[in-house]
C-alpha cells in the first residue's frame, strides 16, 4: 500500500491517494490537490487502483508536483508474484527521471550426489539401516551363513551358488537359490555385488533459486539505465513479494537516496544509492519496468 508522499518542508502539505474512484480510462486525476499528469504513456484508475495498458518496456509514468525535491515517497501493491511496479523520484519530464522498481529473478543450481541404501529382506521382515543392512527380528529368514534351506542340486558346498538347478532347491527369503547368492553377495543383498547388505546409486536433479531486487534506474535524455540492483532476498520460496518501497531524498546538498522496502512476512530493509551528480527535480509519482520473472505488474494500490 501506498501510503502515501511527505514533504520535509513545511510548504508542502503530506497527502495520499488510495485511487478510490470512479473509472477513467485516461487519467488518475481526481479533484481537488492531486493532479496527476500523465508524462510517459496513459495511466487510468481501474476497480480502485491506478492501471495502465502502455507497455512496460516503454516505462509509463504518471507524477504529481511535490513543489520539493526534498520528500519522502512510499508506494505499494503487495499482491503475490506481481513485480515491475515501482516509486519515480526527481522527475523533470517524460525524459528524464529516476525511480526505484520491484523486480524478481531465478536461477538453478544442479547437484548430483552418490547416496546408499540396504537391500530388502525377505519375509516382510525390516532391514537394519545402511552400513549394517541386516536382517533381524522374528521371522528373519535371511542369513549371511545359511543362505538356503532345503535339499537337491543346489551347487556344490554351502554357498548355494547358483551351479544347480534342482526344484527342490529352496530360499526362505523367496526366488530361486542364484538370486540368495551368487558368489558375490549374501541373499539380503540381491545381485549387485556391492558390499554386505547394501547398494550405491546416484542422486541427481536441480534447485532453483528466486532473488527479489530493487533496482535504482534512472532516465536521462530519454536513455534508461540501471544506476543499482539491490538483492533483498535468495530464497527457494518463490511465492515471496514485495509490500511497499519507499524513497527518501536527502538533504538538498547531497545526491544520496535511501530506499526502504518490505517483503512479505519480513521486516523492512534499507538501502543507500549514490545518484551524483544527479539532476534533481520537484515531481514524484509511479513507474512500471519490464519484470524479469514472475507476473508483470500493470496496476499499483495506493499512493
Amino acid at each position: 500500500m501506498i501510503l502515501g508522499i511527505q514533504a520535509a518542508l513545511t510548504k508542502l502539505k503530506a497527502f495520499t491517494d488510495s485511487f478510490t474512484r470512479t473509472d477513467n480510462p485516461s487519467t488518475l486525476q481526481d479533484t481537488g490537490t492531486k493532479s496527476w499528469k500523465n508524462t510517459r504513456g496513459t495511466w487510468a484508475i481501474l476497480s480502485n487502483k491506478a492501471s495502465t495498458a502502455t507497455a512496460p518496456a516503454t516505462y509509463p509514468l504518471a507524477s504529481i508536483n511535490t513543489g520539493s525535491t526534498y520528500a519522502t515517497a512510499k508506494i505499494g501493491y503487495g499482491t503475490a508474484n506481481q513485480f515491475g511496479w515501482g516509486l519515480a523520484f526527481w522527475v523533470a519530464d517524460q525524459n528524464n527521471w529516476y525511480a526505484s522498481v520491484t523486480d524478481k529473478d531465478s536461477y538453478s543450481t544442479s547437484y548430483s550426489y552418490t547416496a546408499y541404501a540396504c537391500n530388502s529382506c525377505g519375509g516382510g521382515v525390516t532391514c537394519s539401516g545402511y552400513p549394517d543392512c541386516g536382517c533381524a527380528g522374528a521371522g528373519c529368514l535371511c542369513s549371511y551363513y545359511s543362505p538356503c534351506s532345503g535339499t537337491g542340486s543346489c551347487g556344490a558346498g554351502p554357498a548355494c551358488n547358483g551351479q544347480g538347478a534342482g526344484g527342490s532347491c529352496q530360499n526362505p527369503c523367496g526366488g530361486g537359490c542364484y538370486f540368495v547368492n551368487n558368489g558375490n553377495n549374501t541373499q539380503c543383498e540381491g545381485n549387485n555385488g556391492y558390499g554386505v547388505g547394501g547398494y550405491a546409486y546416484t542422486v541427481s536433479g536441480s534447485t532453483t533459486n528466486y532473488r527479489y531486487w530493487v533496482r535504482t534506474i534512472k532516465s536521462l535524455a530519454g536513455s534508461v539505465t540501471t544506476v543499482n540492483s539491490q538483492q533483498i532476498l535468495d530464497t527457494t520460496d518463490g511465492s515471496r513479494y514485495f509490500d511497499y518501497v519507499q524513497v527518501a531524498t536527502s538533504t538538498p546538498s547531497s545526491e544520496y537516496v535511501r530506499i526502504q522496502t518490505v517483503l512479505n512476512g519480513s521486516a523492512s530493509v534499507f538501502h543507500d544509492v549514490n545518484l551524483s551528480v544527479a539532476a534533481k527535480a520537484k515531481a514524484f509519482g509511479i513507474v512500471l519496468w519490464p519484470v524479469t520473472t514472475g507476473t508483470q505488474a500493470t496496476t499499483v494500490d495506493d499512493f
